[in-house]
């Protein structure tokens, strides 16, 4: 690689394939103390201020967050302190006369065409009622999970938006399926 003059850093992070962020997202995970948060400005600056990167150590972050909480802890304000932009999932807003609307950051993601899938985990089925805004193509049901693929060319910012009408008193669970291995939470959102 040849060196970015403009960069302050012996390599810069910026120009790397997308195989050696994913590689250089596992190491600097790998070197985080077991339970750190970070601030997003602190882990924007541990990734040379490059927004995929930061994403990617974002996700392993919320999905060993997940993981590690089981039963799954709901979205806390721990959590949040990563930034919501970085995260892999994000809920935007809404109530219970508008609907709600969630965020899926395609920077988190190590594949452009990832498979996401979402469920209404207290009634153990899909969820029924949504629209795509952005972002995001239907590819079906599975189990009692409704699934998606990341869609980069129906996006103008790499984020995909997804309205639900739900109202009150629910519990919203996004996954990833990787293409190899099993589902990995990254979201779960809880409105009591």
């Amino acid at each position: 690689m040849i060196p970015n003059p403009n960069c302050n850093f012996p390599e810069c992070w910026a120009e790397y394939s997308l195989a050696a962020k994913k590689k250089k997202a596992n190491e600097i995970y790998a070197q985080l103390p077991p339970t750190s948060l970070f601030e997003t400005d602190e882990l924007m600056n541990r990734c040379q201020g490059d927004f995929k990167l930061a994403s990617l150590v974002a996700y392993k972050i919320a999905a060993a967050y997940y993981k590690d909480n089981v039963p799954l802890a709901p979205f806390t304000e721990e959590l949040n302190k990563i930034g919501t932009t970085l995260l892999p999932v994000h809920y935007c807003g809404g109530d219970m006369c508008f609907g709600r609307v969630f965020s899926i950051n395609h920077c988190a993601f190590s594949s452009h065409d990832s498979i996401i899938g979402f469920r209404n985990s207290e009634k153990d089925w899909p969820q029924k009622d949504f629209k795509i805004l952005k972002g995001l193509k239907f590819i079906g049901t599975h189990a009692n999970w409704v699934l998606f693929k990341l869609d980069r060319n129906a996006t103008d910012d790499m984020t995909g938006m997804l309205y639900s009408a739900l109202e009150k008193n629910f519990t919203i669970e996004f996954a990833h399926f990787p293409h190899n291995g099993e589902k990995r939470f990254v979201y779960r959102w809880e409105d009591c």
